[in-house]
């Protein structure tokens, strides 16, 4: 069977942040550790790293098709003396992925950029975060999530 149109987005979202690597013009190579909904600590090995999660999801029901608005958050993770400009410079990227089509292939009617957070998780280390926030609206025949 085939995946749902909320796990096609996802993949989808997944496959363009795996496209931000420095030889594709971005400034970091965040692309190469990408994860949906990671659920252990982030290894050092393995940032600066995205991590995608889809957390709210409503939909209405208008003529005849369920109109969907989609949550997606993005955790951007980085380490390192220079940790506040890396961070900035994925929030950058990631910007600049999404905008590269904001349908995904005609998936989504559109979507957009709802803000980001950024923290500093251990002083110490230098582990820095951001938070940001997308929205996806697409359709679906009613009750019908694979169509």
């Amino acid at each position: 069977m085939a995946d749902s149109k909320r796990q096609q987005l996802v993949t989808a979202i997944k496959s363009r942040l795996g496209l931000i690597l420095v030889a594709n013009n971005y400034e970091t190579n965040a692309g190469l550790h990408v994860f949906e909904w990671r659920d252990h600590a982030v290894a050092e090995t393995e940032r600066p790293c995205l991590i995608v999660r889809d957390t709210l999801a409503e939909a209405e029901l208008t003529h005849g098709l369920d109109w969907h608005e989609l949550q997606i958050e993005i955790d951007a993770l980085v380490d390192g003396s220079a940790a506040p400009t890396t961070v900035r410079k994925l929030v950058a990227d990631t910007l600049k992925a999404w905008a590269v089509d904001k349908t995904f292939g005609g998936l989504a009617e559109n979507s957009w950029f709802r803000g980001d957070d950024l923290e500093v998780e251990h002083e110490s280390k230098r582990l820095m975060g951001a938070q940001l926030r997308f929205q996806v609206d697409f359709k679906t025949n009613h009750m019908d999530p694979y169509n």
